[in-house]
């Protein structure tokens, strides 16, 4: 019974991690659609899940936030600091930009 349970979890664990690496592809992207649907999944907008994996956070240490940024995508990272993604650097260079 513990192993299916662990084996249930892993399973939720990589679609999670999954979701935040596709997360990351459409900020990076600049599919803000793509973005909505994501976020109004419950995905966290810091794609915690994924950014833990060996691929952390995009193999560049970057949140979604910080490609959306990076390729000029301001709606997607307003987007993403609405729904709890700010870091208050990005938040500062977003204002002054």
């Amino acid at each position: 019974m513990a192993e299916s349970k662990r084996e249930a979890m892993e399973i939720m664990a990589q679609k999670e991690i999954e979701k935040g690496r596709i997360l990351t592809e459409r900020a990076s992207e600049g599919d803000i659609n793509g973005v909505k649907e994501i976020l109004s999944s419950g995905m966290h907008p810091n794609a915690d899940a994924y950014n833990r994996t060996l691929y952390y956070k995009s193999k560049n240490y970057w949140s979604p936030l910080h490609h959306a940024t990076w390729k000029g995508c301001h709606e997607i990272a307003k987007l993403l600091i609405e729904y709890g993604g700010a870091m208050l650097e990005l938040q500062l260079a977003l204002y002054y930009y």
